[in-house]
């Protein structure tokens, strides 16, 4: 079977879903998941497809009853089934706070905290007042270290319920941290001193503190060396320490506002703190400079998606925006593969970026590419269950079955003495999942239905496994 476009056919099928043609898209993802079966970007229009035509059909007691049976699985304690519904009706109905908030409880239970703090900020934008999205809101932002964004919230929610004295008592608390990782007042100088070596020494180890004393002491000796300066602040930034990570930067920027090291650590760290507008107006001159600068387009890319994202998370995408999205999201991976080769060429070791590059050429069709990539990260015990596991993705795709099922078998070789006991790991059970699928395709019945088995004795909400272990039967 000769490789498919992938962006391509990605990009018709989503117009096909805009445009209410359901087949036409429909037939378009099929495609790309007979080649590339885990395709995230397909999978998800499969999902849109249903969204789209749930959004269209939608009925008041359709509705609620699939919020009541999401409800119901949340409270039985079957948090995935409820994730999975509650996630489906967030994207058929972006505004209702209820929904959003009880996939932000789901995601929260599933340690997904990132995502939990996101959504319980969609809901606060809906409802400037919802007292448990703001509580749930504060204890995430703790969970992830935002002390200061976490007594934000409390003080929201303290100026609601002033006479709470849990709420006031929490608030203190949390408070004491945020402070704690600020400093004190600029009088108490020896004081200051103090609590800024213990906060970094209890934020960072040892080798991270040498370090950083090491570079501050260059950077006094040379003061006028904005170089070294911009390395100090990247190295903040690398611990967390933002606010440090600004002062330095600014000092620079004041004296010389054109030096493009400090302007593109700047523009990183306003990536980390969330000031995605005024970073991509730096990123857009930057990259009007050095447009062939792949790894700089590939932080701009990645900051506009970011944007988008949160335009589209709060219901303010365009059609024209969605559009765009979708374009960038295809360049940034061309963009990234660009990168990832570069540090390939430079760094050979590096098994985090081949196994990253790997993937991103086999998403892309570029199958012996992905392939070549993919047997250096073999020989790399720590790296080798996923290497096999990617290489039996290519294999697959390109109807190898035999070879393909090969490298599935050794990577769950790999994946079961890393740590296995007697549940299987999300890696093992997605490498169980496409042996089954494998095994399946070359007319292997019973060994489909092995497999499939090895994750449907512990969990039988797991993709379609039910389904295919009963009818393999």
């Amino acid at each position: 079977m000769a490789s498919i476009d992938v962006a391509a056919y990605i990009n018709r099928g989503r117009q096909a879903v805009k445009d209410g043609e359901f087949e036409l898209a429909d037939r378009y993802f099929h495609q790309v998941l007979a080649q590339f079966p885990s395709n995230e970007e397909a999978l998800d229009g499969l999902e849109s497809i249903e969204v789209e035509r749930a959004r269209r059909k939608s009925t008041p007691v359709g509705w609620w009853l699939k919020y009541l049976s999401g409800t119901l699985a949340l409270l039985a304690g079957r948090t995935e089934p409820a994730y999975k519904s509650f996630k489906f009706i967030h994207r058929v109905k972006p505004d209702h706070a209820g929904a959003a908030f009880a996939l932000a409880r789901c995601a929260e239970k599933l340690n997904h905290a990132e995502e939990a703090c996101e959504l319980y900020q969609a809901v606060l934008k809906l409802k400037p007042t919802h007292q448990p999205a703001l509580r749930a809101c504060a204890e995430t932002l703790v969970q992830l270290g935002e002390h200061e964004r976490a007594a934000e919230m409390l003080q929201r929610l303290h100026a609601l319920r002033p006479g709470d004295d849990k709420i006031e008592h929490r608030l203190r608390d949390v408070a004491a941290l945020a402070y704690a990782r600020v400093g004190v007042p600029e009088d108490l100088k020896a004081r200051r001193r103090a609590m800024e070596k213990e906060k970094l020494d209890a934020l960072d180890n040892e080798e991270f503190m040498e370090k950083l004393d090491k570079m501050l002491a260059a950077y006094k000796a040379s003061p006028d060396n904005h170089g070294i300066g911009v390395d100090v602040a990247a190295h903040y930034i690398s611990g967390g320490h933002l606010k440090q990570a600004e002062k330095v930067l600014g000092l620079i920027l004041d004296k010389n506002p054109h030096f493009e090291p400090a302007q593109r650590e700047q523009a990183r760290l306003w990536r980390r703190t969330g000031d995605l507008e005024i970073c991509l107006g730096l990123y857009k001159d930057l990259v009007r400079v050095h447009p062939e600068d792949a790894g700089l387009r590939d932080e701009y890319l990645e900051a506009e998606i970011a944007h988008m994202n949160e335009l589209k998370n709060s219901g303010k995408l365009t059609p024209e925006q969605f559009r765009r999205l979708e374009t960038l999201k295809v360049e940034r991976e061309k963009t990234r593969i660009e990168v990832l080769e570069g540090v390939m060429r430079m760094h050979p070791e590096r098994h985090l970026e081949r196994a990253e590059l790997g993937e991103l050429l086999l998403k892309h069709g570029r199958l012996d590419e992905a392939i070549t990539a993919l047997q250096r990260l073999i020989h790399e015990p720590s790296w080798a269950g996923k290497g096999f596991f990617l290489l039996g993705q290519c294999f697959r795709a390109r109807r190898d079955l035999p070879l393909a099922i090969q490298q599935y078998e050794k990577s769950l070789e790999f994946f079961k003495n890393k740590g296995y006991s007697h549940v299987p790991t999300p890696e093992l059970k997605e490498a169980y999942y496409y042996l089954g699928l494998a095994r399946e395709e070359s007319g292997d019945k019973a060994g489909a239905r092995e497999a499939y088995g090895a994750i449907y004795s512990y969990d039988i909400n797991y993709r379609d496994v039910k389904k295919r272990y009963e009818g393999s039967a």
